[in-house]
């Protein structure tokens, strides 16, 4: 299944998912998930975002999850900005998320959410 992306600004290739991650909406990301899958979890605007930055920006924890087990991945970096999922979530102060997301990719985040050390896989 290739999936299907919706834009809410085609110029700049921002999708509907990115729309509902910065704002939280998750039952509209649910459904923008179950008709785009991994290609809309992983599509990127044109400033290089994915919609899983956008929601650890928010802390939106539980869009977070559900991209990622579509196929977003946790170590996809923001072009432009050069961060993972964890550092933007870090950015806003979302800690427990930030060292969640951080733990998918093998880094240990201390309470301040300073990355301390790299986990075994």
């Amino acid at each position: 299944r290739g999936g299907v992306l919706l834009f809410v600004d085609a110029a700049r290739h921002v999708s509907s998912l990115h729309f509902a991650a910065l704002h939280g909406h998750l039952e509209a990301a649910r459904v923008l998930v179950d008709l785009g899958g991994k290609a809309m979890a992983l599509h990127r605007s044109d400033d290089g975002t994915a919609a899983i930055h956008l929601a650890a920006l928010k802390g939106s924890r539980d869009i977070c999850m559900m991209m990622l087990k579509v196929g977003g991945e946790a170590q996809l970096r923001w072009e432009g900005q050069g961060q993972m999922p964890w550092q933007a979530a870090m950015e806003k102060g979302n800690v427990e998320l930030a060292k969640e997301l951080a733990r998918m990719v093998g880094i240990i985040l201390n309470v301040e959410g300073t990355p301390v050390a790299s986990a075994s896989r």
